[in-house]
């Protein structure tokens, strides 16, 4: 058989294939040309190529094996449990370094790794793999040879190869002289040097089934050498290249052949062609060969055809430059992009970093080329739509027709057959699909494509997004997908039906937010070994290289965290804390807006999630192994990070009022039954039914004056199916009807007595230092009173008054959600503990001491063993966070397993006598499969809603010195408040308070104090945050004041302002 490799990297194949080796899926043969695109080769990039007698390998673009055909005697390397012929390309198992080199022989395969490793596999009947036969006769995983290695070529049952010192070994079977050692009729298999004049530099090797063919050189023996290390370790100067000759080793002695076109050989002879007076090939000179071809590493076929940014830039700035009415240049962009878009093997080749084994998508340079491309006249609507197409047929291409992708998944698995997806996405001819049809349509195949994709191939976009996409991701990438599902919930709310680009496009949305996930993880893990390149590489890239550089990762997660970046001379400012990473994209930014517009109807969507979700919500991590024609993918609320809060809500206002009906008709039918057993009495007027309201609405009759005694007693008497029903509260003496109102007044009531300080619940120091309310481990109060704060909780959600003034910390609400907690969470209620447990994390010695001596100095820097000391009513307490923790001293290995004990111990541990009545009372009433299925994060803000902050609040009780309240400064300064968005009100109460919480109580609680400062006007305002006093300078007019503040609020971090 035979196999041709073009330029573009597409494998075709003819001739017998009745072993599997065509690799076209099945076992027949053809006489024309086939493209092989069955199995792994399917939108494959190829590099290279070899065709053993019955069996074929491939060098992908990532510079790994694929092989197919005969498999017997373990020929292909796939292990031992493949089989004895293969049809399609397989995959060979992962080697320890990328591949350059690859051949195959009569039975064995040969592999070089860029390191200059050989591994062979297959036959050894001959001691073809270098091994006595008698201890291996076969072996169907590749072994490694021993030496370094430039190249290789394998007959029937015999092996030559080209060492790094420049001499030709080889071993097998001789018994043609095949070998060149001068002996015939005797097996090696053992490496043997082949006998070759002197002075020739060899430059590749050839073999047949029974005989071999070097390439060499002579050269000059005063030509400037460069080193290269022996086969065996030693040190050999390699030749410069001159005249080439070609050897053919066999038995009979060497003789001159005079041919200018071919070489004929005869058996048992050695022919010889002179450098100089005769081509080596049909239109191939001796200068066509070079070392490099052969050198470790280094692929031997042609470069690919595909497109690099550069050449595309290049393209873009000629049709830029092109004179009026020129439009070669524009035919010239338009065909190269058109075929670039049309051909899939081109599309996983194109646009990726020049020289790199494993490729990798520029994606900056090429989000660069195409912002410049579309912001030129150069491409007409025409084109844009002929584009369309070509890339519209370059899908059809890559997996077919999407009506077959239900029962088999497109074989679409490996990076190298998915990356020109993710190009496809960053190109403009997908943007604004709201607006253009044509991109709504090529928008819909992308995305049903990639919704396709089985789970290894899901997860390899997901890598190249990682590794490739990070600064494109917010910006292209989610806004595009968002904006595709955008139109399509749009169009389904239209014509009253949300088909199946709907929730492909959530789905391939939900996919983006796990690789924005991922990255946020990776850059956390960076950040707690110190490493760095990969965190350089994330966040720089070749065709975007600036004038400025990051030390390390820490000095990368350090800038990305702290709000003024880095200061003139380079270096993090002072004051800069070490926090983890934020995500990339922001959970805002994955939100749909057109779902918090109203658009769907609540109703509807709980309708979708009784019929598809309820029986079994699928988790985060099972959602994104869904197939996209599976029913639990078309619910809304099964999406959960594209959801915004407000929609959360109000698909659980319908989900309560749903469950409230159900409780309502239970209640009619009760009451039914009731009077036809005559259990009710008729009233004195005739017809009314003197009926317990307790039938249809949980009722609550409460004192104000003893409003905790009374609710704890009605939350005791009530059963659970009481819980579910609706609220009906009654103050005792007062006539007021509950349509809703009074049970707002209660839970406020009820709130400002459970959520303050003075209830002995909640950690007052938690609250002083963090801001938010944090069971208190020493309280005195009972376990019930814990219970009837969960169920207070649980109720407001119930009955759909969020919004209570509850300052818990986010991870109360994950801790409910049984989610696992860590240090950012223990940041939220102790963050002086995290911040020095960050540190502790993070710490590196300041000089560079020898590595026995860090272990030691890093324990004396710290003394901490595995236990835990506080105070606790006056006494001093030690709690062990692991058996004998007292003894076991925390040291630079075991200082992550400390964290996450201690992180354990203060957020779960020392508080389960607290917390595990409150879920208990929480779960009594929230029992229903939405909030089941929602994050810990949603449930926070479901629960006290979007908390905003009314700086207005601070006007009643500020001082003033300097100032007074009828200043014209302090009238400017008010007003200017009262301007500011939620954004600048954080930042304005985190510039004067070091928090942009409000204190527990409100802000109502703060006595801010404004002191005039004494520099000149011209001056930025300042902050004591320790005694809320803001500096403020007297400006001389309101824009001036207000743009002072501004600036300081949004450019300061640490303490004090330059």
């Amino acid at each position: 058989h035979s196999l041709i490799l073009t330029v573009t990297g597409s494998l075709f194949a003819f001739g017998d294939g009745s072993q599997g080796a065509l690799g076209l899926g099945t076992m027949t043969s053809t006489a024309q040309p086939a493209q092989v695109d069955a199995g792994a080769l399917r939108a494959l990039p190829v590099r290279a190529i070899a065709a053993g007698a019955q069996h074929s390998l491939a060098l992908s673009a990532s510079s790994e094996v694929l092989a197919w055909g005969c498999g017997k005697n373990g020929r292909l390397g796939l292990g031992q449990e493949s089989c004895d012929i293969v049809v399609s390309p397989t995959r060979v198992p992962e080697m320890a370094e990328p591949a350059a080199f690859i051949a195959a022989g009569g039975q064995h395969s040969a592999v070089i790794l860029r390191t200059g490793v050989c591994l062979l596999t297959g036959s050894n009947q001959h001691g073809q793999l270098g091994q006595q036969p008698s201890q291996l006769a076969c072996t169907s995983i590749f072994l490694a040879l021993i030496g370094q290695w430039q190249a290789v070529a394998l007959g029937t049952s015999h092996s030559f190869l080209l060492g790094h010192n420049g001499k030709v070994y080889s071993c097998g079977r001789s018994d043609k002289g095949q070998l060149g050692t001068g002996s015939v009729g005797v097996m090696s298999s053992t490496l043997e040097q082949v006998i070759l004049p002197p002075g020739l530099a060899v430059v590749g090797l050839a073999t047949g089934p029974e005989h071999g063919l070097v390439l060499a050189s002579p050269h000059r023996p005063n030509a400037k050498l460069s080193n290269k290390s022996d086969v065996f370790g030693e040190r050999v100067q390699a030749p410069a290249q001159q005249n080439m000759e070609i050897y053919l080793r066999d038995r009979s002695p060497v003789q001159d052949v005079e041919s200018e076109r071919c070489i004929s050989l005869a058996d048992g002879q050695i022919a010889i062609i002179k450098g100089g007076d005769y081509s080596i090939a049909p239109g191939m000179s001796p200068t066509d060969i070079h070392e490099s071809s052969i050198s470790p590493g280094v692929c031997t076929s042609a470069r690919f055809g595909g497109m690099d940014v550069s050449a595309l830039r290049g393209l873009v700035n000629a049709a830029a430059v092109a004179s009026q009415g020129s439009s070669v240049a524009e035919e010239e962009l338009h065909r190269s992009l058109s075929n670039v878009l049309a051909n899939p093997t081109l599309m996983n080749s194109s646009f990726c970093f020049p020289g790199l084994y494993r490729p990798r998508v520029d994606a900056d340079g090429l989000a660069d080329a195409f912002d410049e491309l579309w912001s030129l006249s150069a491409v007409s609507e025409k084109q844009q739509s002929q584009l369309r197409n070509a890339a519209m047929q370059g899908l059809e291409r890559w997996a077919g027709a999407p009506q077959s992708w239900k029962d088999f998944p497109p074989c679409l698995v490996h990076k190298d057959q998915i990356r020109g997806l993710a190009v496809l996405l960053l190109s403009p001819l997908v943007s604004e699909p709201e607006a253009c049809t044509e991109a709504f349509v090529l928008m819909t195949r992308l995305v049903s494509l990639l919704a396709a994709l089985p789970h290894e191939g899901r997860m390899a976009f997901v890598s190249i997004v990682v590794e490739d996409m990070v600064h494109v991701l917010r910006s292209v990438l989610v806004l595009r997908v968002r904006s595709f599902c955008n139109a399509a919930i749009r169009r389904g709310v239209q014509v009253r039906d949300f088909n199946k680009s709907v929730w492909e496009g959530c789905l391939v949305l939900d996919i983006l937010a796990l690789a924005s996930s991922l990255i946020q993880q990776r850059l956390s893990e960076e950040l707690l070994v110190g490493s760095g390149p990969t965190g350089a590489e994330m966040h720089h890239t070749v065709s975007r290289l600036r004038n400025k550089s990051l030390r390390s990762t820490s000095d990368l997660a350090a800038v990305a965290n702290a709000p003024g970046g880095l200061d003139e001379n380079g270096s993090t400012p002072k004051g800069a804390g070490f926090w983890m990473p934020e995500a990339p994209v922001p959970s805002q930014d994955l939100e749909l807006e057109v779902l918090a517009e109203g658009i769907v109807p609540p109703d509807v969507e709980f309708a979708l999630f009784l019929q598809n979700a309820q029986a079994k919500v699928p988790t985060t991590e099972e959602l994104v192994q869904l197939r996209p024609h599976d029913e639990r993918l078309h619910s809304f609320m099964v999406h959960r990070r594209l959801l915004p809060a407000a929609f959360i809500r109000r698909v659980l206002h319908v989900e309560n009022h749903y469950r409230q009906n159900l409780q309502h008709q239970q209640g009619f039918q009760d009451m039914i039954r009731a009077a036809l057993a005559g259990d009710i009495r008729i009233g004195p007027n005739g017809g009314m039914l003197n009926v317990d309201v307790s039938t249809f609405y949980f009722p609550i009759n409460v004192r104000r004056d003893h409003l905790l005694e009374d609710t704890l007693e009605a939350l005791q008497d009530a059963a659970p199916a009481d819980l579910q029903k609706q609220l009906k509260v009654t103050f005792r003496g007062e006539e007021g009807q509950d349509s809703g109102g009074v049970s707002r007044e209660f839970f406020r009531l009820l709130g400002e007595q459970l959520f303050a300080l003075q209830s002995m619940l909640f950690n007052s120091a938690v609250a002083e230092e963090a801001r938010v309310l944090w069971f208190d481990r020493a309280s005195p109060r009972d376990p019930l009173d814990f219970w009837m704060l969960g169920v207070v909780l649980g109720l407001a959600v119930y009955n759909s008054l969020p919004g209570l003034d509850a300052r818990f910390p986010v991870c109360i609400f994950r801790k409910l959600r049984g989610e696992p907690l860590g240090l950012e969470d223990l940041g939220e209620v102790y963050p002086a503990v995290a911040s020095s447990l960050r540190a502790l994390l993070a710490w590196k010695p300041a000089e560079d001491p020898p590595r026995e001596d860090i272990g030691e100095l890093f324990a004396s820097t710290f003394c901490l063993d595995f236990s835990v000391s506080y105070e606790e009513n006056g006494k001093s307490c030690t709690e062990e966070l692991k058996p004998d923790g007292a003894n076991l001293q925390v040291t630079l290995e075991n200082r992550v397993e400390f964290v996450r004990l201690y992180c354990d111990w203060a957020l779960t541990r020392s508080i389960t006598r607290q917390f595990e009545p409150f879920q208990k009372g929480f779960g009594r009433v929230c029992t229903s499969p939405i909030l089941q299925a929602i994050t810990g994060d949603e449930l926070a803000r479901i629960v006290m809603g979007e908390s905003d902050i009314e700086l207005d609040r601070l006007r009643p009780n500020a001082k003033y010195e300097g100032f007074t309240t009828e200043s014209q400064c302090i009238v400017w300064f008010w007003e200017a408040l009262q301007g500011f968005d939620a954004v600048h009100r954080r930042l304005f109460l985190s510039f004067v308070t070091g928090s942009d919480r409000s204190p527990v109580g409100g802000l109502g609680e703060l006595q801010l104090k404004i002191q005039k400062a004494t520099s000149d006007a011209n001056r930025l305002p300042s902050a004591h945050t320790c005694f809320n006093t803001l500096l403020l300078p007297e400006y001389t007019s309101q824009q001036q004041l207000q743009n002072a503040l501004v600036a300081a609020i949004e450019n300061t971090e640490g303490f004090g302002l330059e």
